[in-house]
C-alpha cells in the first residue's frame, strides 16, 4: 500500500513539474503581451476551397488556446497571373506576418492555382505548425514591416475576420 501510495505521489509530482514546465515555455514566448498588434495573419485560398473553412476554423482554436486575439484576413486569390505574384502555393495558405507557417515552404517557387499539401498533413496545416507558427511570430519584438512588405489584403481586397 505505500509503495502504491509512493507510485501515486511520484506521477502527481511529475505531472506538476511537467505543467510548470510548460507554463515557464509559454511564459517565455508570450512575454511581450503588446506583440499581439504585430500579428499579422493571412489565410489565402481559392474561392470554392474546401479546406478553407477548416484552416480558419484551426487559426482561431490556435491563437484561443494560446490566450491570443487576432484579426484573420482572408484573401481570395482570383487567377494564376495573381497566384505568380504573391507567391501562391496553392490553397489554402496561412502566412504570419507574411511568412507561410511552413517554414520549408518558404524557399518553393511552385506557384499556382492548386491545391495546397502540408508535410505529413496533407492538405490541412496542422495545429501544431500553426501554434509552432503562432510562437515563432511572438519571440520577434518588433511588429512586421509594413514599409517592405505588400498588403495583399488591401490589393485583392481581403476581409478580416475575428
Amino acid at each position: 500500500m505505500i509503495a502504491l501510495s509512493m507510485v501515486v505521489y511520484l506521477n502527481t509530482l511529475k505531472a506538476a513539474i511537467q505543467c510548470s514546465l510548460y507554463v515557464a515555455e509559454l511564459d517565455e514566448h508570450f512575454r511581450y503581451p503588446e506583440a499581439d498588434s504585430f500579428m499579422e495573419i493571412e489565410v489565402l485560398y481559392i474561392d470554392g476551397c474546401p479546406r478553407f473553412p477548416a484552416t480558419v476554423a484551426a487559426v482561431k482554436r490556435c491563437l484561443g488556446q494560446l490566450g491570443l486575439t487576432c484579426p484573420i484576413t482572408e484573401i481570395s486569390v482570383p487567377d494564376q497571373n495573381t497566384a505568380a505574384h504573391i507567391g501562391f502555393l496553392g490553397s489554402p495558405i496561412v502566412r504570419i506576418n507574411g511568412l507561410d507557417i511552413e517554414p520549408s515552404a518558404r524557399q518553393r517557387t511552385a506557384f499556382g492555382m492548386m491545391c495546397r499539401t502540408y508535410e505529413g498533413t496533407g492538405g490541412l496545416p496542422s495545429e501544431d505548425l500553426i501554434r509552432s507558427a503562432i510562437i515563432e511570430s511572438r519571440k520577434s519584438e518588433q511588429p512586421p514591416n509594413a514599409s517592405t512588405r505588400v498588403s495583399w489584403a488591401a490589393t485583392l481586397g481581403g476581409k478580416a475576420t475575428q
